[in-house]
């Protein structure tokens, strides 16, 4: 849900973007970063987007891409609960 609040549209139409290349480093940051943050990372976009400049835009895609298929698949909000601070 987090993801799909940053970018203004659902998980399909998102895959179906990275499907076709027609993505851009803000939408892959806006993907990643809720992502690590639920893995107990503190970490903010500049953070992310630093990472996926290092590694490659082709790398930050691919994760991307990974972590879609695994929303897609699971059906559920694993990873987006909200935490009390």
């Amino acid at each position: 849900m987090r993801i799909e609040s940053a970018l203004g549209k659902g998980v399909v139409k998102i895959a179906h973007s990275l499907q076709d290349a027609d993505i851009s480093l803000f939408e892959i940051v806006a993907i990643l970063t809720p992502v690590i943050k639920a893995g107990g990372n503190d970490v903010n976009e500049k953070d992310v987007g630093q990472a996926v400049f290092e590694a490659g835009l082709a790398d930050g895609m691919r994760v991307a891409a990974e972590i879609l298929a695994v929303a897609l698949q699971a059906g559920n909000s694993s990873g987006n609960e909200v935490v009390a601070e």
